[in-house]
């Protein structure tokens, strides 16, 4: 917090919380930087769609300032923003075999359309004779962001949440592998793709007779044929 003179606010300014979704502390007193922190826990009740809404309250003046202004105290001051509290992973690929010059289409979000947490990696490996793949084949993802998507101004929320490429949507490609020492034709027998974090970990392997497979326990796989495209689900218990 800061002051009418871009100052950090007085130190031991008290700050309240409140939320629609899971239990967060409900006060801190700032520091002499007029920072404060305080720890938002998820659980239940779970949030719409996945997005929390964070209501704040100090006491203070507030805009436009001039000599019959409030002294500090008299006003209150709120505000809110949303948080993602990102589920567990689901993860979407097309086509669904494994094939030398394929390009395939990647979708990684939780279980209401969400990026996952900052920090979880995605990964994909060709296995087979000199192949390998390339494109989004190893992704760290960034923290999620919010977007007023319409430009209505209003508060943001689940609709201005930001997807698509590179945090959401990814494309990668099997070609030849041009560099490595081997001898005979180019062969793709397996296409793994591996997202780790803290949602929890899923492992999908597509083969060349066009099968998926997930070793992750408590992953369900989801084939749609008519899509060429198949899903990956985590299943964790509450």
């Amino acid at each position: 917090m800061g002051d009418r003179y871009g100052n950090p606010a007085r130190p031991g300014s008290a700050v309240y919380f409140t939320t629609n979704a899971g239990v967060i502390e409900g006060s801190v007193l700032t520091d002499d930087q007029g920072r404060g922190t305080v720890d938002l826990i998820s659980g239940r009740p779970l949030p719409p769609r996945g997005v929390a809404t964070i209501s704040v309250e100090t006491a203070g003046t507030q805009p436009p300032y001039d000599a019959n202004a409030p002294s500090y105290g008299e006003v209150r001051i709120t505000d809110q923003f949303p948080v993602i509290l990102s589920g567990v992973p689901v993860v979407t690929v097309s086509p669904t075999v494994a094939r030398l010059g394929q390009t395939y289409s990647l979708e990684v979000v939780d279980q209401n359309g969400n990026p996952l947490v900052g920090g979880t990696s995605i990964s994909v490996a060709a296995e087979g004779t000199r192949v390998k793949a390339t494109g989004n084949t190893n992704v760290t993802l960034d923290d999620s962001a919010f977007l007023d998507q319409n430009g209505d101004g209003d508060a943001l929320d689940y609709e201005d949440v930001v997807r698509g490429q590179g945090i959401t949507q990814f494309t990668f490609r099997v070609v030849e592998d041009l560099n490595i020492e081997e001898t005979g034709e180019p062969v793709v027998e397996t296409v793994t793709i591996t997202v780790q974090g803290p949602n929890g970990s899923v492992e999908i392997v597509l083969t060349a007779e066009g099968s998926v497979a997930s070793p992750t326990e408590n992953a369900v796989v989801e084939m749609r044929p008519a899509e060429d495209a198949a899903t990956v689900r985590l299943e964790l218990d509450d």
